[in-house]
């Protein structure tokens, strides 16, 4: 079961648009589970050193919602070249990777209030 579950990982510009990515992305059952958190970042960009607050967030899905949450990923996103990764994890808890799987099965529109009390324990 491991083998299906999948993170990405993703950097956004601002706290608010790491979540609007995320409801999107539980509410579309591209993912049942996100987390982010602010960063500091280096890099290059244009020729120039860049120092920036940035926000860091792992998506939480499967193999076979993988390539769709990408996608809306970059969509969604204000960057003009945004870091999308995907990870595979070597180990996930069973019953874990079971609500994972669970969660990303539906393609409909999940209710807000129903998602806040799942992430809320989940997170």
């Amino acid at each position: 079961m491991t083998n299906e579950i999948v993170l990405i990982y993703t950097v956004c510009g601002s706290v608010e648009e790491a979540e609007k990515i995320s409801h999107t992305l539980i509410r579309e059952s591209l993912a049942a589970c996100t987390n982010y958190w602010p960063i500091h970042s280096m890099y290059m960009w244009k020729d120039d050193l860049v120092h920036d607050s940035e926000v860091s967030m792992i998506v939480k899905t499967t193999h076979e919602k993988m390539a769709e949450a990408c996608r809306r990923i970059q969509e969604l996103h204000s960057y003009e070249l945004p870091c999308i990764l995907t990870l595979s994890p070597t180990y996930v808890d069973p019953s874990y990777a079971t609500w994972i799987i669970a969660e990303t099965k539906g393609s409909v529109s999940k209710d807000s209030s129903a998602n806040s009390r799942e992430l809320a324990t989940e997170t």
